[in-house]
């Protein structure tokens, strides 16, 4: 099972994950989650096998960093509730394989939104920019 943490986990049958801030359903795939204890979002990902990238409510600070733009095999990607700041990356825009969905609500994230992010049309959930300080409308 999940242990409060963990970073990666991988299973062979669906398994509910739960912690304090966590409730994922995994379905056989890696799926990346936040680190207790962290503060900034880390650069080293893996960029192969993760289809799920989990950073949201983990009381991260900084910036997002460009190295998310490499998680072209991701499906969905939150980062929702921190306190990160600064710009959206372009690199995002590269993620070309969120289809599940995008989720960078709730934070302090500022200024325009990219218009890289417009090459990510294949959402089937959600793509949620709320409660940001964005000055422009989704491209």
């Amino acid at each position: 099972g999940y242990r409060h943490g963990q970073e990666m986990q991988m299973v062979s049958s669906p398994t509910l994950l739960c912690s304090s801030n966590t409730v994922m359903l995994l379905t056989g795939a890696w799926t990346l989650m936040a680190v207790a204890g962290a503060t900034t979002l880390p650069t080293m990902l893996p960029t192969t096998g993760t289809t799920v990238v989990s950073y949201g409510q983990g009381g991260y600070t900084g910036t997002i960093p460009t190295e998310f733009g490499l998680l072209t095999k991701v499906t969905e990607l939150d980062l929702r509730l921190n306190s990160l700041s600064g710009t959206i990356p372009t690199q995002l825009g590269c993620c070309v394989g969120v289809s599940s969905g995008l989720d960078l609500s709730w934070n302090s994230l500022s200024l325009a939104i990219p218009t890289e992010l417009g090459q990510l049309d294949q959402m089937s959930s959600y793509f949620d920019l709320s409660s940001n300080l964005l000055s422009s409308t989704i491209p």
